[in-house]
């Protein structure tokens, strides 16, 4: 019985090495999130309006959603093109601190 405990506490470790961390390409990881987060906020608020203002109109003239269901749908680019314009515009300043 021993000689079978020193023959498995003799072997190499067969454990799996853990890998190094994650170089930094040069972008600050809590960073990013940070342009995430914030573009996520923007997008729900632009939604947010555009369904607000909508059944705001929808109520005045008395329809049953069609203005609502308008401007949603037109959000989505409106949406597409706020979020891609304070992306690039605050990664690029994030890469211009950086150097």
């Amino acid at each position: 019985m021993l000689d079978v405990c020193d023959k498995i506490l003799s072997r190499k470790s067969t454990y799996i090495k853990m890998s190094s961390p994650p170089r930094q390409n040069g972008l600050n990881t809590k960073a990013l999130v940070g342009v995430g987060v914030l573009v996520g906020a923007v997008a729900l608020i632009v939604a947010l309006l555009a369904l607000l203002v909508g059944m705001w109109i929808d109520g005045q003239s008395e329809q049953r959603g069609l203005a609502t269901v308008c401007l949603l749908a037109l959000s989505f680019p409106v949406n597409l093109s706020v979020m891609t314009f304070i992306a690039f515009r605050l990664l690029k300043r994030m890469n211009a601190s950086k150097r």
